[in-house]
């Protein structure tokens, strides 16, 4: 039967109390639902089911100092770096064997981001977050309690995944392929990314080209736009004819005799990038004199030249250097304890 004036009237006021009101009230209800999930900012129930491992270049926040790339299927090849590449990668994810969790067997690649982290102080500190990209078990991950050396684990959500933190490392396994380790503040940073809607890429597109160079084993792009290089000297070695660098595109390859490198350091301007070569120069005599002394290190085959603003060069390192730098590198890592 149609709706008289009168009832009309009395539904757009809200008087009307019948069945038709009610079911009119259901499918507004619904609609407002449907409307309202639908407008729902990303969170964390989003995230479970992303898939956030298809780019993880993706998740890298943005203005990092250093960004690198490691095949490490391909160091593992090299016998001269395994010892030393063995425990980077364990003091990386500081686990022992109940995690299920091998470095050397698991990860077929690293890309590792290193950020500059100003402090309220006025001071800086270093923050780095490094994507692991292999074969995890998420679950039996998160469901360590310490680590190889008895730390205390402590297990967070955030973005929607379980951190894991242990003294200076956290550590957030993404999906069965990906797997978040750092520092803290990196990790959390690199996890607030996956709440954009459009999870694009952040980082500065050189910077992704280079790590992304097909074919090399090693590629590092190092900007210092935002952080001018002031060091003089470290130590005898004068380091002066780095100042007015701009970024550093690095490339390497693992074959005999040991390691190929070259790299591309890009100035200010061209005068610059000329005293850059000379300083190069003037760096490599001083590691022909002085390497054989300090752990057998040689720069074999080095070409220099400058063009414009950009100085290119390229040499090769022997097993004896690349054993050397194993060492060294392991020096540089951060302690284990809180």
């Amino acid at each position: 039967m149609p709706l008289s004036l009168r009832d009309s009237n009395a539904l757009r006021s809200g008087a009307m109390r019948g069945p038709r009101s009610a079911s009119i009230s259901s499918w507004l209800a619904l609609v407002a639902s449907a409307l309202i999930l639908s407008c729902k900012p990303a969170g964390s129930a989003v995230n479970l089911h992303r898939d956030v491992d298809s780019d993880p270049v993706a998740l890298l926040p943005p203005g990092p100092a250093l960004v690198a790339s490691v095949d490490v299927r391909a160091l593992f090849r090299v016998q001269a770096l395994v010892e030393s590449a063995t425990q980077v990668v364990r003091a990386l994810l500081p686990l022992d064997d109940s995690s299920g969790f091998d470095g050397s067997r698991d990860v077929d690649r690293l890309i590792v981001a290193q950020y500059r982290a100003p402090s309220a102080e006025g001071s800086c500190s270093i923050e780095y977050v490094v994507a692991a990209i292999g074969r995890l078990d998420p679950e039996r991950l998160a469901a360590v309690r310490t680590t190889r050396d008895g730390l205390p684990i402590v297990s967070e959500h955030y973005a929607g995944f379980s951190l894991q933190s242990a003294g200076q490392v956290s550590y957030a396994a993404l999906s069965r392929r990906l797997l978040l380790v750092g520092t803290r503040g990196g990790v959390r940073r690199a996890l607030d990314r996956t709440g954009a809607r459009a999870l694009d890429r952040v980082v500065k597109p050189w910077v992704a080209d280079t790590i992304e160079t097909s074919g090399a084993a090693l590629s590092v792009a190092a900007d210092f736009e935002s952080a001018p290089i002031t060091t003089g000297a470290v130590g005898a070695i004068d380091l002066s004819w780095m100042g007015g660098l701009r970024i550093a595109h690095v490339t390497g390859n693992f074959q005999p005799p040991g390691m190929t490198l070259a790299a591309t350091l890009s100035y200010a301007d061209a005068g610059q990038a000329t005293r850059g070569a000379d300083g190069l120069r003037t760096l490599a005599r001083w590691v022909k004199t002085v390497g054989p002394l300090i752990g057998d290190v040689h720069l074999q085959d080095l070409q220099i030249a400058s063009q414009d603003h950009d100085l290119h060069c390229t040499f090769v390192l022997d097993d004896s250097t690349l054993r050397t730098l194993g060492v060294v590198a392991l020096r540089l890592l951060p302690p284990p304890g809180p």
